[in-house]
């Protein structure tokens, strides 16, 4: 029993460390992704694990609705040959039973899969796809932002897992990994021995995960060159005098582009405890107003100058030709 149980992945099986996991998982979602749209994937080790999560996240939700986050399970179909990575044997029929309330809610296998993955790949729920080793590879969804890892990965499957979330999108420049297994140590050998990359010199590859210390380091310039746009301002409270500094074109574009740099660099800085703990609160409560009034800002400026259609004006008016017509 000391030979089985004492190795980290039974370790790592803790009902208490589940709980930490998820609930950390619940908090760090919704205070940095919630609110924008970005998806997430969770892998996990088992499916029987996989379950457990959902179970997990679904209460904390249901105890702290303000950590709610949606969840779906996506795994392969089961049966008695399953190994012990799939699922611990005494926990098989609990895996079947889930896989027989699916088959009967889809139909079949295929029609799960393309269900869920299309829903992920949609605007609403599920927020974060729970795996076991699907959507690993060959998959791509723009809005998978955020990869949370609780499972051993190795070479080209830890790489390709980090490339999924890693394509850019519009308001995104890169993906985020959350380790909770401690993977990442070996992403320099997979990076240095993965065949499919020989042709590459180490050297190009060595930005492939960039420390958030890194980006958060970027952050108060960030925020100086965008107030730098409106250094004539006197009065902060006169909205005018902002619009006046985005009269021409150039002035504009430049201004969207500033704003975007900040915004992304604020919301890695948020994604840290780290910055969290360290910035006095004040400075996170400037950082947060003022992006508030400068995406405000934003969108009057492009309706100002007929740069954006504010599609909200019609949606009632084809919402009632539809009804009557349709």
């Amino acid at each position: 029993f000391k030979k089985k149980f004492a190795t980290a992945d039974h370790l790592n099986r803790a009902e208490q460390r589940l709980w930490l996991v998820a609930w950390d998982l619940c908090e760090h979602y919704t205070n940095t992704f919630a609110s924008n749209g970005a998806k997430g994937q969770l892998v996990a080790p088992r499916k029987d694990i996989a379950l457990r999560y959902k179970e997990i996240i679904d209460d904390i939700g249901r105890s702290n609705p303000e950590l709610r986050v949606s969840t779906e399970v996506l795994i392969s179909a089961p049966d008695n040959r399953d190994d012990f990575e799939d699922c611990e044997p005494s926990e098989l029929p609990r895996v079947q039973a889930f896989w027989r309330e699916m088959m009967a809610r889809f139909s079949t296998e295929e029609r799960y899969n393309e269900s869920l993955t299309s829903r992920f790949k949609g605007d609403g729920d599920p927020q974060v796809i729970i795996v076991v080793s699907k959507l690993l590879t060959g998959f791509d969804a723009p809005a998978n932002t955020v990869l949370y890892i609780d499972k051993k990965l190795t070479g080209h499957t830890l790489l390709q897992a980090i490339a999924r979330v890693n394509r850019r999108n519009e308001g995104k420049d890169f993906g985020y990994v959350i380790d909770y297994y401690g993977v990442l140590g070996d992403l320099n050998e997979a990076l240095t021995h993965y065949e499919a990359l020989a042709e590459y010199d180490p050297a190009d590859l060595a930005a492939t995960l960039t420390p958030l210390s890194d980006e958060i380091a970027k952050l108060p310039g960030a925020y100086s060159d965008l107030w730098q746009l409106f250094r004539e301002v006197k009065n902060k409270q006169d909205d005018e005098q902002f619009a006046a500094c985005l009269q021409h074109h150039d002035q504009r574009d430049e201004f969207y582009a500033r704003l975007s740099v900040f915004a992304r660099t604020l919301q890695v800085a948020l994604s840290s405890a780290r910055f969290q703990e360290d910035t006095p609160q004040a400075t996170v409560g400037r950082y947060r107003r003022d992006l508030k009034y400068f995406l405000n800002l934003r969108t009057r400026t492009k309706q100002r100058y007929s740069e954006e259609v504010d599609y909200a004006e019609y949606e009632k008016r084809i919402q009632t030709l539809i009804d009557k017509h349709v």
